[in-house]
């Protein structure tokens, strides 16, 4: 049950192939004494995080993203609150020509397969779930957050990304002028003194994608953890009688 979740999570179309693995793995398979099965580990790596700010044409981002959106235009009862646009609105699913559509692929029917997948690995759907919708929704939110330049530094454009910011900092629970700040400004710690210097409109871009990657990564490398945690129990850390 752990693979429609991590490839809708870790997978996405990409020029030549519609549902191409974006992460490396190595699976363990553990035995028991008697030669039987007992449980099974999965470790990731080098998770294709680039990917999340800057797609090519042709391609598109992590299937989660547009699973989301689908759902939430469908109403299901888990995407409905976030009250998502279409994919179009959001500039890191549609970047650089990126193309949302998949072709013989159903968004909504596979949103409901990961969301039956992560509640038989222990990924509740009350509790969890929505909270991992929300970090995929803030992100592509932050995507749509722009900067102009403001006397020696910058500021978020106003109008819809001043809006964007603000919801992104609404689903991620945290301070929106907070992280407005985090964003715009690079924090230097002398001594017990911390300095704030003004960024560029570009460098304040590059803070809002790398922002985005580290979010992610860590939302990629908590769900492996909680299948792991399901699918080896007492085998979690065992290095023993194993197939890999």
């Amino acid at each position: 049950m752990s693979v429609p979740a991590l490839e809708a999570f870790g997978n996405a179309k990409t020029i030549r192939n519609n549902n191409s693995s974006r992460f490396g793995k190595f699976i363990r398979i553990h035995y028991g004494d008697d030669g039987c099965i007992t449980s099974a580990t999965t470790q990731h790596y080098l998770l294709e995080r680039s990917r999340l700010v800057e797609i090519s044409r042709r391609e598109r981002n992590f299937h989660i993203f547009y699973m989301l959106t689908a759902a939430s235009a469908a109403g299901h009862a888990l995407a409905a609150p976030l009250q998502l646009g279409a994919d179009a609105s959001y500039h890191y699913l549609v970047r650089d020509g990126g193309d949302p559509k998949v072709e013989g692929r159903d968004d909504l029917d596979e949103f409901e397969t990961v969301a039956t997948a992560l509640q038989s690995l222990g990924v509740r759907r009350e509790i969890e779930q929505p909270q991992l919708y929300r970090i995929v929704a803030a992100l592509m939110s932050l995507g749509n957050v722009t900067f102009v330049e403001d006397g020696d530094g910058c500021g978020v454009t106003a109008g819809a990304a001043a809006a964007a910011l603000a919801r992104a900092a609404e689903l991620l629970g945290v301070d929106g002028p907070r992280l407005d700040g985090a964003l715009r400004k690079r924090t230097i710690k002398a001594g017990a003194q911390d300095i704030e210097t003004p960024l560029s409109p570009t460098a304040a871009g590059f803070a809002r994608d790398s922002l985005t990657k580290v979010v992610y990564s860590s939302l990629f490398d908590w769900l492996v953890d909680a299948i792991n945690e399901k699918a080896a129990g007492e085998f979690l850390n065992s290095t023993s009688k194993f197939i890999g």
